[in-house]
């Protein structure tokens, strides 16, 4: 079973059900996450976390409030519990976030803050990456993407609105560049072939991952 479909039965475990699409259904992805991130700066300017607000698809959402709803618990308490579980199935695959610095890929620790809620019958949920090292983005060169290894899940910035943002912009002046995927035609053709029951490998969604370059003064 690849790693996001271990997720996503996490996911429906946590939420009391289990629904599957049909097994006709052709195509990678199956399901989408609109994403915004925010770049947390100390003091000194130095990048200490990445902080992530993932809005999932309507589909995924409907199904977990199905859940809260025949389980009659609490929304907020429900909500709580299946973002936790969900957090704590991602620490294995760094959250579906690559950080590199000079090229290098960096060291996450684990994601223990968190906000969710129901927004726009969506289930949405942020959480804090915190960095092992402190990054000064005015001497190293930092790119990250956040993306589903196998392309189960298609991880997009969201249209509207802030997509990148700074906290504590004032101690460094810096800019996001979002650098949008160029995947080949064959990777196109291949990834539109597999069905829900196939995977594409762990290296497919690198293929369609967008990456964010920061450079910073």
């Amino acid at each position: 079973m690849s790693l996001l479909c271990r997720f996503f039965l996490a996911c429906c475990l946590a939420t009391f059900a289990v629904v599957g699409a049909p097994s006709t259904v052709h195509a990678h992805p199956h399901a989408w996450i609109d994403l915004r991130s925010t770049v947390k700066l100390d003091d000194e300017g130095r990048i200490t976390a990445l902080v992530l607000d993932w809005t999932f698809g309507l589909y995924y959402s409907a199904f977990i409030l199905e859940g809260i709803v025949e389980a009659g618990t609490p929304l907020q308490q429900t909500l709580n519990e299946t973002t936790h579980e969900n957090l704590s199935n991602l620490r294995e695959f760094d959250y579906f976030t690559v950080v590199k610095v000079d090229g290098e890929k960096q060291d996450l620790g684990a994601a223990e803050h968190f906000e969710t809620a129901i927004k726009d019958n969506r289930y949405w949920m942020r959480f804090e990456i915190p960095l092992i090292e402190p990054i000064n983005p005015k001497t190293r060169a930092v790119a990250y993407a956040v993306y589903d290894p196998t392309y189960y899940i298609e991880i997009v910035y969201a249209e509207d609105g802030e997509r990148v943002g700074f906290e504590n912009p004032g101690v460094s002046a810096c800019i996001a560049e979002i650098i949008e995927p160029n995947p080949s035609t064959e990777v196109i053709g291949f990834a539109t072939n597999l069905d829900q029951t196939q995977s594409g490998g762990d290296t497919l969604g690198k293929h369609f991952a967008e990456t964010v370059r920061l450079s910073c003064q």
